[in-house]
C-alpha cells in the first residue's frame, strides 16, 4: 500500500500508505528518496495544492494514488530598510541572518513552515503555512500581533504596522496606528479583500471588484486618503510606494498617484508622459515609471531622484529599473547601465561606469547599487563599494549590505564598513542544497524590491 510521489521529469517514488502521515512528512520521505527539496504536491488531476498540515486521509488520498510533486527552492527575502536577510529552505524552515533589532534579537532560532516573512522597521511578522502567523521584535511597530490569527493569506507591512488578509477576505491591522496600524475607520469597507500594498506610513486594499480602499497617515494629504482620486482608482494591477505617496499601475497602463505631492503624490507634471506603464519604482521620496517603448518617466523630490535630470537623455531601451533611498539605476538593453538621484546613495555611477558593461541584473541595497555582468562578476557603487567580485549567482540587498550566492554554493555577506565575509556554513544547514538558493524581494514598507 502507498502513494505515488513523481516529478515533471519522470522519476517517481512510492511512500508507504498510512492514513495518519501528514502531507509534510510525505514531502520530506519523498523527497529523501529523490535526493530533492519537494516544494510542493498536488493530486493527479492538478486540481490544488495540497495543505502541508493535512493527513493523507483529510486531503482526500487513497492507496495507490499519484500525486505531481515540484521541486523546492530556497528563498532569501530582504528590504532595503533592514540590515538584514531571511534565508528560507526549501521545505520551508527558515533562519534570520543579520543584526538584532530594536526590541531584542529576531529570529535567532529557526522557525518552521515558514511560507514568508514582513518587517517593519523594528518587527517580523511570519506567516506560515497554515495560514497562521507569529510575530516577533518591538511591540509598538507591530512585535505583538493579535492572538489566534489563523487563516491569513498575506501580511504586508509599513514602517510601523502590519495588516493581514485572511482567507474570507477581511483584514486585521496591528502597529503603530500612525503607520495604519488601526484600520477601524475603513473596516465597513474592508470586504472581500483580494491582495495588500504598502507605503511607509498607509496601506492600500485592493478588494475583488477592482476598488481600492486606503488607511494610514492622511495628515496633510498623507498615503492614507486617496478620497481626491478614488473616480480614478479602479482596477490596479500592482503599487508602488514612497515614504509618504502611492503610485498605482492601472490595467490600462496608465499610472494614479496621491499623498504627500513631496514624495511623489502629485504626478500632474508628468502625467502626459505616463501611458504604456509597464513597472514602478519608488525611493523614499520619488518615483520612477518604465514605459512599454523603453523610455523612463520620473516625479517627486528632485533629491531622491524625481528629475532625471542629465540622465534623462540616456533613458532609452530600459529593461529594469531599481531604487535605493535616495537614486534610481536603470539597466538598458545594451547591458549598460544609466543612473540618477543622490551621489552618495548611488546616483552617481561614473567611478565605475567603465566597468558597467554586459550587465544582466540590477539589485539595491539602502545607499548602493550591485550590477551583475554576464561573466559573473559584480561592480557596486554608492556607499557600498565592495571589490568586484567574480563567480556570483545572485545578488541580494538590504540595509547597509549586499548578500552574494557564488556559483560554487558559499553565500558571501559584504557590508558597508566595504567588509565581506562568509555566512557561517552552521546558518545554511537548513536551507538544503545551496544551488537551488534563488533571490527575491520581500513585501516590506516599500512593496517588492
Amino acid at each position: 500500500m502507498a502513494v505515488h510521489v513523481s516529478l515533471l521529469s519522470g522519476r517517481t517514488v512510492s511512500v508507504p500508505w498510512s492514513e495518519e502521515l501528514n502531507i509534510k512528512s510525505l514531502m520530506r520521505w519523498a523527497g529523501e528518496e529523490l535526493g530533492v527539496p519537494i516544494g510542493s504536491v498536488c493530486k493527479e488531476d492538478g486540481s490544488s495544492v495540497l495543505k502541508l498540515e493535512d493527513s493523507l486521509k483529510e486531503a482526500g488520498l487513497q492507496n495507490g494514488d499519484i500525486l505531481y510533486a515540484t521541486v523546492g527552492q530556497a528563498r532569501l527575502l530582504s528590504i532595503r530598510h533592514l540590515p538584514a536577510f531571511v534565508l528560507i529552505s526549501a521545505d520551508r524552515t527558515a533562519r534570520f541572518l543579520g543584526e538584532p533589532m530594536q526590541g531584542g534579537p529576531l529570529l535567532n532560532h529557526i522557525l518552521h513552515d515558514v511560507e514568508d516573512v514582513s518587517f517593519t522597521t523594528g518587527a517580523a511578522a511570519v506567516l506560515r503555512s497554515d495560514g497562521s502567523v507569529r510575530t516577533y521584535g518591538a511591540r509598538d511597530v507591530g512585535g505583538l500581533g493579535p492572538a489566534g490569527l489563523v487563516n491569513v493569506k498575506q501580511v504586508s507591512a509599513t514602517f510601523g504596522a502590519f495588516a493581514a488578509v485572511k482567507a474570507d477576505g477581511s483584514v486585521v491591522a496591528w502597529g503603530n496606528p500612525d503607520d495604519g496600524g488601526d484600520c477601524r475607520e475603513v473596516s465597513a469597507q474592508l470586504r472581500d479583500v483580494d491582495r495588500l500594498y504598502s507605503a511607509g506610513q498607509s496601506f492600500a486594499a485592493v478588494l475583488r471588484n477592482g476598488s481600492v480602499v486606503t488607511w494610514g497617515d492622511e495628515s496633510g494629504g498623507g498615503s492614507g486618503d486617496s478620497s481626491d482620486v478614488q473616480h480614478q482608482l479602479h482596477d490596479p494591477v500592482y503599487m508602488a510606494g514612497t515614504r509618504g505617496a502611492f503610485a498605482a499601475l492601472l490595467s490600462d497602463g496608465s499610472v494614479v498617484c496621491w499623498g504627500d505631492s513631496d514624495c511623489g503624490g502629485d504626478c500632474s507634471r508628468v502625467q502626459q508622459q505616463l501611458w504604456n506603464i509597464t513597472q514602478l519604482c519608488g525611493t523614499d521620496g520619488a518615483f520612477a515609471a518604465l514605459r512599454a517603448d523603453g523610455h523612463v518617466v520620473a516625479w517627486g523630490e528632485s533629491s531622491a531622484g524625481g528629475v532625471a535630470g542629465g540622465a534623462q537623455p540616456k533613458l532609452r531601451n530600459v529593461v529594469q529599473l531599481q531604487a535605493s533611498d535616495s537614486a534610481f539605476a536603470a539597466l538598458l538593453y545594451d547591458g549598460t547601465v544609466v543612473t540618477w538621484g543622490s551621489p552618495s546613495h548611488g546616483g552617481d555611477s561614473r567611478r565605475v561606469q567603465h566597468e558597467l558593461q554586459g550587465v544582466r541584473a540590477l539589485c539595491a541595497s539602502s545607499a548602493a547599487f550591485a550590477a551583475l555582468r554576464q561573466d559573473g562578476f559584480v561592480v557596486t557603487w554608492g556607499k557600498l563599494q565592495m571589490p568586484i567580485i567574480g563567480e556570483v549567482a545572485s545578488v541580494s540587498g538590504a540595509a547597509g549590505r549586499f548578500a552574494l550566492l557564488l556559483l560554487d554554493g558559499r553565500l558571501l555577506g559584504c557590508q558597508e564598513k566595504n567588509t565581506c565575509n562568509w555566512v557561517p556554513l552552521d546558518a545554511l544547514e537548513a536551507v538544503g542544497p545551496s544551488p537551488l538558493l534563488r533571490f527575491r524581494g520581500l513585501r516590506g514598507p516599500f512593496g517588492l524590491q
